[in-house]
This record gives structure tokens, sequence and C-alpha cells, in this order.
């Protein structure tokens, strides 16, 4: 009886630890990292990290990485059209750039969550405002790439493919700043 009440109080924690959690739609997510349109560089600056309000982020200083860029990373539970897409490790929320500011940002489920996703932004986003138009710059494997524009902010050009790992296929969403840094990373 005792290992049935322990077991119970756990999982009652658990699911409360779950719906403290915030959810956030993928869009406003994006949204809410992107330069805005009216500052001068394509950067955005660490410390606006700490006024997002839709993930929280364990440290505010980013780290530098294996790759020598600075880079900072958090989790959160993404919504697409309203439908949540929980997966038991969380989604990966990791921005990238210099000692001044990130540039680039990847999103992406830890583990499989759903064999019917899709890598078109009409998926990903909705109905909510935004245009596009599609990325020619090279051919892209398993995905496609698009120059995105939303009101108030900088164009960004996000990459959506589906990347094979050993528990199945996954969804990677980045997002880069520069139209450069997309083709160096994938138009050699």
């Amino acid at each position: 009886m005792k290992r049935f009440s322990l077991l119970l109080a756990c999982f009652l924690i658990s699911l409360f630890c779950r719906a403290q959690q915030k959810k956030v739609e993928l869009y406003d997510l994006i949204r809410s990292l992107l330069p805005d349109s009216a500052q001068a560089s394509d950067e955005v600056s660490w410390a606006n990290v700490k006024n997002n309000t839709f993930v929280k982020w364990p440290n505010a200083k980013p780290k530098l990485n294996s790759l020598k860029k600075y880079a900072l990373a958090t989790q959160a539970e993404i919504a697409i059209k309203g439908k949540t897409f929980p997966a038991a490790e969380g989604w990966d929320v990791e921005l990238e750039g210099n000692a001044a500011g990130y540039s680039k940002l990847t999103i992406n489920p830890k583990e499989m969550i759903e064999a019917s996703f899709e890598t078109t932004l009409e998926y990903l986003f909705g109905k909510k405002p935004y245009k596009y138009k599609l990325f020619k710059g090279c051919d892209l494997p398993l995905g496609a790439a698009y120059e995105v524009n939303i009101i108030g902010k900088k164009a960004v050009w996000i990459y959506c493919r589906i990347d094979e790992t050993s528990s199945g296929n996954q969804i990677v969403v980045e997002g880069y700043f520069l139209q450069k840094d997309l083709m160096k990373e994938y138009c050699n």
C-alpha cells in the first residue's frame, strides 16, 4: 500500500510539473527570437534572451561550444496550430552566434514524435501573419528553405527538414538571420 501511495504521489507530481510548463506555438516562439526590423544589426543581443516570456532560459550566459560558436539552449513544450506534440525529453531550443549575440536558432524535439510531420510553412505556421518565398540558392537535403518575412521583424531564412535518427524520423527547424550563413552551412 505504501508503495502504491508513493507511486501515485510521484505520478501526480509529474502531472503537476508538466501542467506548469507553458506551451508555445512554434510561430510565436520563432517570432519572439527574431531581430526587430528597426535594429541595425542582424544579430540579437544575448541580453534580450532574458526578456523572452515564451521559454525559460536556465542560464542567460551563452557558452562556447565545440564549433567555437557561442550557444545557449533550453527546452520548451511546442504547439503547432494549437496541437501540442509532447516529447518525453522535451523540445530543444538552441541559439547560436558570436560573443555579442545570436544569429541562428534551432528547434527540434529530442525524440521522434509523429510520422505525419510536414516541413512546409503552411503546416508549421498555419494562418499566422507572414509572407514567404521558397529559397532556391541550392538543393537542400530532406526538406525546404524559405525566406520568411514577419511584420516588425527582419527577414529570416528558415530551413525545415526531416533528419533520420536511430528511433525514426525527426523534424528540425533552423532559422538563419543571414542568407549567407544558410548558404555556408548547406550550399558548398
